[in-house]
Formats: structure tokens, sequence, C-alpha cells
């Protein structure tokens, strides 16, 4: 089963995250499947780039939500 999920990156207190899709038993740094975006907390609005379309693809349409 794939799930989306941030894989951090950066270094200590400077973190910003990648926007991952993974196999739900490995790590999420490690079994990328694809990036689909990222998420910097570095920003005082936390900004987030994400390309929706390729999320849809990945999502199950059952779910009728993307996370």
């Amino acid at each position: 089963m794939l799930k989306i999920r941030l894989s951090r990156a950066g270094r200590k207190h400077l973190s910003h995250f990648d926007i991952v899709v993974t196999e739900h038993t490995k790590p999420a740094k490690s079994g990328e499947i694809e990036i689909l975006g990222w998420y910097d907390t570095r920003t005082k609005k936390y900004a987030v780039d994400m390309e929706i379309g390729r999320a849809h693809v990945w999502t199950p349409v059952t779910t009728g939500h993307l996370v």
C-alpha cells in the first residue's frame, strides 16, 4: 500500500520537508517512488508547493481526500 509522507531534509533547526510517495513498510527517506513537492518550515508563513494533479494519481478515488 502506498502513502504520501513528509521526508525531512536540511540541518538542525533549519529543516524543510519533501512530500514523497512511499511504500508504507519503508522509511520515507529510503524508498521514495516519486517526489510530489516540498514543505518549508523556515518561513513565517509555511510555504508548500505540491503537484496536486500528481497526488491524485497516487491516491485512491474512494478516499475523497488527499492525505
